[in-house]
């Protein structure tokens, strides 16, 4: 019950049907955003999505693609049957369109249309494989499915810890201070990560989290970024893709849901332990507030998901300060 007290987290809302606002031109164009290696049979629609996902924040929206798909569908040739593919989600089916429009659609685009701009190029070079891809995935191609699971289980992981680690700041433990690490006599030097440890004492369990943000803002700043964050963003814009071509996501693991248990029973006794309920009655009420949530997981709740690892206004991974 308490696990899902975590996964909402502060960042707002985005529906799943909606397209990512337009961002400021993007400084990371033509940088290789996503880590291929680990999905080796999405690779051939990582490489066309690269640019696409820089500029849109690395989200994927089936509704980015719409007017593509319509502009396609008018220009066909007049003579001839329209041939339509069983991944173009979203389109208008097999319906015809009357010759005379086509004709119209082909001339006004011709004549008015102005040149495309680096977004709507990048979708135009994405788009046969976003087709291929959904239309793969949706008739159950088994490689396919066993890598869009592994995805949700790296965005799992990222939202657990960024879940945790906002916790920490509430807390204002995050770095813990000195005399609190002391007082637990357990040890952290700077290259201990094993925040997933829950039956350490919460200064630890923070400490070590900070180690972990700071191990990774290091990498980040080298020319090819942290291959970790690359990893997950690439785990989140394929969970992104799945949830929007109609694959069926599992559940939150058992895992999962008792490492979050585990961690706010953890908070719920340092609050108790240091009286710091007592002492400030905002920070017990947030510390409530986590606990008393109940989101139930399902489809609705994966914007709020992944708004836990690629925010809404187009940063290239989350990254508390």
């Amino acid at each position: 019950a308490m696990a899902q007290a975590f996964l909402a987290g502060p960042a707002p809302r985005l529906s799943m049907g909606e397209d990512p606002p337009r961002q400021r031109p993007s400084t990371n164009r033509g940088r290789r955003l996503f880590y291929t290696e680990c999905f080796r049979h999405f690779a051939p629609l990582l490489e066309a999505s690269q640019d696409y996902a820089n500029l849109s924040g690395c989200r994927f929206r089936g509704s980015s693609f719409d007017r593509l798909r319509r502009d396609a569908h008018a220009a066909e040739p007049e003579s001839g049957q329209a041939q339509h593919s069983d991944g173009d989600a979203g389109a208008a089916g097999a319906t015809s369109v009357p010759p005379q429009r086509r004709a119209e659609a082909r001339r006004s685009a011709h004549l008015y249309r102005p040149p495309p701009t680096p977004r709507e190029d990048a979708k135009v070079r994405a788009m046969p494989k976003v087709l291929d891809f959904a239309t793969r995935l949706r008739k159950g191609d088994p490689d396919l499915k066993d890598e869009v699971e592994k995805a949700f289980r790296i965005v799992m992981d990222e939202s657990v810890r960024n879940s945790m680690l906002t916790t920490c700041q509430a807390l204002n433990i995050f770095p813990p201070q000195e005399s609190m690490l002391l007082a637990t006599e357990v040890e952290v030097p700077a290259d201990d990560f094993a925040y997933q440890d829950l039956h350490a004492p919460l200064p630890v369990i923070s400490q070590r989290l900070y180690n972990d943000k700071q191990r990774r803002d290091k990498e980040a700043a080298d020319a090819e970024g942290c291959a970790e964050e690359r990893r997950i963003l690439t785990a989140a814009f394929l969970v992104d893709f799945a949830s929007e071509v109609g694959f069926r996501l599992p559940p939150m693991s058992d895992g999962h849901k008792t490492m979050l248990e585990d961690f706010a029973t953890s908070v719920a006794d340092w609050n108790k332990s240091s009286g710091q309920g007592d002492a400030d009655p905002e920070e017990d009420e947030q510390s409530k507030s986590l606990a008393m949530r109940r989101n139930d997981w399902s489809s609705s709740s994966l914007a709020d998901l992944l708004q836990q690892v690629v925010p809404k206004d187009g940063m290239c991974l989350w990254r508390p300060k």
